[in-house]
C-alpha cells in the first residue's frame, strides 16, 4: 500500500502580544486534503475539508533575532478503494529563528 497525502490549510491568525518580548498566536481555519493511493492493483483517492487548529509562538531576545515555534494539527477522512473510511490525523511542528533587518 502507497499513500500519498496533500494538505492546504487555510487559516486565520490573531497575534496577541504578551509582555513586551513574547507574541503568542492562534490559529484556527480547514485544511484541505487530497490522498492518492494504490492498494495491489487497485488506485484510488478522495478528498475533504476538516478543521485545523494550530499555536503560533515568537520571543524576541534582542532587537534583531529570536525564536519562533508552531504546532499545527491537520484531520482528514477519505474512503479509498471502496473499504471503508480511512481517517488521518496528524500534528506538524517547527522551531526556527527570526532575524530582523
Amino acid at each position: 500500500m502507497k499513500i500519498t497525502t496533500s494538505v492546504i490549510p487555510f487559516k486565520l491568525v490573531y497575534l496577541i502580544p504578551i509582555g513586551d518580548k513574547v507574541t503568542v498566536a492562534p490559529k484556527v481555519g480547514v485544511s484541505y486534503m487530497l490522498v492518492n493511493g494504490t492498494f495491489g492493483a487497485q488506485s484510488g483517492s478522495g478528498q475533504s475539508v476538516d478543521p485545523m487548529l494550530g499555536l503560533h509562538v515568537e520571543v524576541d531576545l534582542s532587537r534583531e533575532w529570536g525564536l519562533r515555534g508552531q504546532i499545527e494539527r491537520y484531520t482528514g477522512s477519505v474512503d479509498l478503494f471502496g473499504l471503508g473510511t480511512f481517517n488521518q490525523r496528524f500534528v506538524v511542528a517547527s522551531f526556527g529563528g527570526v532575524v530582523r533587518w
